[in-house]
């Protein structure tokens, strides 16, 4: 049988075809929307290969359930981890809260380069 369409090529092609091609031809009060789409467009193949942003990556939660010790869903771990903060029962130990800051900025550093590699580019996020 014949070639099978990788969908993140497809789209890939289709957004460029938007932005190189018809983009030119959109009214001007119709831009701003032809832009949107195309940034959607954008977002959408990221995530196809850096996982989406409206999950936590295996690896955050891989280590999430090394750092706090347990085994479990990842909206459990967060829900845990949430009221041991606001409880104070988490943070005490100064290794385990830089632990957890560099946890949580290496994930939001991955769902910026999904939604927003731009901002990046233009602003240094340390871990």
């Amino acid at each position: 049988m014949g070639d099978q369409i990788n969908p993140i090529s497809l789209l890939s092609v289709a957004r460029t075809v938007l932005r190189d091609e018809l983009l030119k031809e959109v009214p001007s009060n119709k831009k701003y929307q032809a832009l949107m789409v195309a940034r959607a467009m954008a977002i959408t193949e990221r995530e196809q290969t850096l996982g989406s942003i409206a999950t936590p990556s295996d690896e955050f939660v891989q280590s999430l359930e090394e750092l706090m010790g347990l085994d479990g869903s990842s909206s459990g771990m967060l829900i845990e981890l949430i009221t041991q903060i606001r409880t104070g029962e988490f943070g005490a130990d100064a290794q385990e809260t830089a632990n957890l800051h560099q946890l949580l900025v290496k994930e939001t550093k991955r769902k910026l380069e999904v939604c927003n590699p731009e901002y990046l580019i233009q602003n240094s996020v340390d871990e």
